[in-house]
């Protein structure tokens, strides 16, 4: 299962990619993240409680940064699982100068389901998976406008 789209940063892509490129910055964006781990720039841990109406209890995450090609791309691998299943993902990220911030052009893809995550309806999936990317990129969002407006202007 495939996701992707693109967003408008108000950072230029070197001051982007330093927070796109470090684990910690990713994990620290995940919505409701609790008992973050944030081993290093490669790799960060948290639990989440997914607001899922077919999943119960939480997920261990895992976040690790799996390529960076500074400025301009990213690769990461996000792992999670419960008592009930689990899944992993792989993601890519392209920033690109626009005007005077930065296009970011995303994919995930959905590598692997494990336990009674198989069992979801691909549409249900879809749509939860979707909303919680929706949800991350908002929360990015936010992060990268406080950091925008803490930097000095030029």
């Amino acid at each position: 299962m495939q996701f992707q789209g693109d967003h408008i940063f108000p950072l230029l892509p070197e001051a982007l990619f330093k927070l796109l490129g470090d684990a910690r910055f990713l994990v620290s964006c995940l919505p409701d993240a609790t008992n973050i781990r944030l081993v290093s720039a490669d790799e960060a841990h948290c639990t989440v409680k997914p607001n899922f109406s077919f999943s119960a209890g939480t997920l261990d995450v895992t976040l690790r940064v799996s390529d960076r090609q500074p400025p301009t791309a990213v690769r990461f691998h996000l792992s999670n699982k419960s008592i009930g299943g689990g899944a992993e993902v792989e993601s890519a990220l392209r920033l690109s100068r626009f005007e005077d911030g930065t296009r970011v052009e995303w994919q995930s893809t959905i590598t692997r389901l494990t336990g009674l995550l198989k069992l979801v309806p691909t549409g249900l999936l879809r749509g939860a998976a979707q909303q919680a990317i929706d949800n991350v990129w908002n929360h990015i969002g936010q992060r990268v406008q406080q950091e925008a407006a803490s930097q000095p202007a030029l």
